[in-house]
């Protein structure tokens, strides 16, 4: 899954879809409570940004799980991982909205990063809740990088589609998420949730 089905304009590596370049990575990380030894999962990796990054963040001691449908991407984040010398990346080939493939409360952080409007046209919301909640260790972090509604149309996904942090609340609250801090990044914002 891409991060804005195929919108967004070249990654940081110039090789696929990405929001990874429209913020600051360091903030993101830092905002969602990211430390070395954690085991982070980026849902909807495109082409690994922000798992790349994050195998930095958690180091040698922790893990980061990567998951795309799209196998173009799966292999483009294996191969940049395998690059960078970063061997605590697991790259995953499977649609979001089934059964994702990791082991229960293994995940410290879970990051969708400009995947939510992907769900509208889609469906299988409730699917992937279920999965993320079994996934995340309790406390731990489910983290929404969208775009603000009123921001100006950027190539990513447009004002229509976009979630606001209130329609995010009324989503997960439900489904036994526990709304946390909200960080403003220009036009882009995360949302962090408790499991």
């Amino acid at each position: 899954m891409t991060r804005s089905g195929g919108h967004d304009g070249p990654g940081a590596c110039g090789q696929g879809p990405s929001s990874f370049g429209m913020q600051d990575p360091a903030l993101v990380f830092k905002a969602m409570g990211l430390e070395p030894g954690m085991a982070f999962l980026d849902l909807g990796c495109g082409p690994g940004d922000y798992a790349l990054a994050a195998a930095r963040v958690v180091g040698p001691a922790g893990l980061v799980h990567a998951v795309d449908e799209w196998e173009r991407m799966i292999a483009l984040v294996r191969d940049r991982a395998r690059e960078q010398g970063l061997g605590n990346v697991r790259a995953y080939l499977a649609d979001m909205r089934s059964c994702l493939p990791v082991a229960d409360a293994c995940v410290d952080v879970c990051l969708l990063a400009m995947v939510l409007h992907y769900l509208r046209p889609r469906g299988g919301g409730d699917a992937l809740w279920r999965e993320v909640r079994r996934v995340l260790r309790p406390g731990g972090t489910l983290a929404l990088l969208g775009g603000r509604k009123d921001a100006p149309d950027t190539g990513g996904p447009c004002p229509a589609h976009r979630w606001s942090p209130e329609e995010c609340a009324a989503l997960l609250e439900p489904r036994g998420f526990v709304p946390g801090s909200v960080t403003e990044l220009g036009s882009n914002y995360l949302f962090c949730f408790r499991a």
